[in-house]
Parts: structure tokens; sequence; C-alpha cells
């Protein structure tokens, strides 16, 4: 999703702020934000944050008080137990070039039911495989069956 205007003023930016759409419960990072800008440069920052606040009591076998066994409680309550934060940052330069894509539509599953782009990074049978644009789906060539067949990607 577009993101508010640049505040520092900077022309020809636009910033996507994310994740969003159909793939985003897959996605492992809590927050993405890509930076495009008009000299075709592109800034794409990825974090994920992670914070559990659960504890293990001490267990002293009842020979504490309990009024400092609840001071002590209280006092670990509010720390959080493991924190881990990561932050990676890519940067680099957009190629424009024209890309085939396909339009389906009239299928029972309706995953199937979008546009596909031509992957050449993905041969089957010699041929190009294609890919929706969440990459949940794809259609390849089967050289065995010499037939087109449809796929998805399952995640665990």
């Amino acid at each position: 999703r577009p993101a508010a205007p640049d505040p520092r003023g900077r022309p020809g930016r636009e910033t996507l702020v994310g994740p969003h759409g159909p793939g985003a419960e897959h996605t492992g990072w809590d927050s993405a934000s890509l930076e495009l800008r008009e000299d075709r440069r592109f800034q794409l920052e990825l974090w994920r944050f992670y914070e559990s606040w659960d504890y293990l009591p001490d267990d002293d076998g009842g020979a504490g008080e309990v009024r400092d066994e609840v001071a002590k409680h209280e006092d670990r309550a509010m720390q959080p137990r493991e924190v881990e934060e990561v932050r990676v940052t890519f940067e680099g330069q957009l190629r424009v070039r024209p890309e085939m894509a396909l339009r389906f539509s009239g299928f029972q599953r309706q995953e199937l039911n979008q546009a596909f782009m031509e992957d050449r990074g993905w041969l089957f049978g010699g041929r190009p495989s294609w890919w929706s644009a969440d990459g949940q789906a794809f259609f390849f060539f089967d050289a065995a069956s010499a037939r087109w067949q449809a796929n998805t990607v399952r995640l665990a």
C-alpha cells in the first residue's frame, strides 16, 4: 500500500509499506518498506521483532516468604524474557524490461483465476514456468505427459 508522501519533501519517490495482500500471512517479516526513486534506485527495508513475556517462576521449595516471592514475581513480569530483532536493508537499481503475462479465468480452483508471469529461471521440460503475483500458484510443462500442469505452493 502506498504510504504517506515523503515528509522531507523529496520529489520523485514513492514508498510502499506492508506486508499486505493474500501472501501476507506467509511472510517471515513483521514490516516491509520499499522506496522507489525516480532515478530507478530502490531501497527495501525488512524488519522482524519477537518478544516473549513468559517467565518461569523460581522454585525455592517454599523456604522464602510469600511477600518477597510476590515482589520478585512482579519485577520479573515487567521484563521481557526473550527479545529478538532483525533488520535488513537492500539497495539497488531497477531494470525495466517487458514481461510476458497471461490472465486466466474459469478454473474451479480460484487460486488459478489470476495473472501469471513468465519465469525463465524455472524451466520444466525445457519451457519456462508461469507464476502468480503472490508466488503461491504456478503452471509448468510436464514433459512426460506433454501437457501443462497447475500446482500450488504449500507452506508449513
